[in-house]
């Protein structure tokens, strides 16, 4: 049966999960940019692609790995807020 109300460890653990993926899209980010950086080739197709890759696809990367992070970051201040307030004694 469905719970009514948040769940605090389900939220927790939605959070966790929003936190592993933003983790896991560092890692892509860092390990694509060591692959291009450490590329061989020389000439301005090079340079386009670095500069692409840099300016455009990691850039956008990492607004999606903050966005993750701030996710999860709310996602644990409301799976608190809400065992406070649901605790006994809570006012």
């Amino acid at each position: 049966m469905p719970l009514f109300g948040m769940d605090p460890a389900e939220v927790r653990r939605i959070g966790t999960e929003a936190r592993s993926a933003a983790d896991n899209i560092g890692q892509v980010i860092s390990k694509v940019t060591s692959t291009v950086s450490g590329s061989q080739w020389v000439g301005p197709e090079r340079e386009a692609f670095m500069s692409n890759w840099n300016d455009v696809s990691a850039r956008k990367l990492n607004e999606v790995k903050s966005f993750l992070e701030a996710f999860a970051t709310e996602a644990e201040i409301q799976a608190k807020q809400q065992e406070d307030t649901s605790s006994p004694g809570a006012t």
